[in-house]
């Protein structure tokens, strides 16, 4: 009877822990958006990646962790 208790609580945790985030999930995606044409847009014809292209990638990756 306790052991039913305790994982009735566990369940009812981890299903608010799950909709937290499944409710987070249009803010999360939104917020690491982007277009690959805005950093890769003028790679694509040449063989160089511009200083400017790697701070941006750089952004993108901190917004990511």
């Amino acid at each position: 009877m306790v052991d039913k208790k305790i994982d009735e609580n566990k369940t009812i945790e981890l299903k608010k822990i799950y909709n937290h985030y499944l409710d987070k999930r249009k803010e999360v995606m939104n917020s690491t958006k982007f277009e690959v044409e805005d950093i890769f847009g003028d790679v694509i014809n040449k063989d160089n990646i511009s200083q400017d292209q790697i701070i941006k990638l750089n952004k993108i990756l901190a917004k990511m962790m």
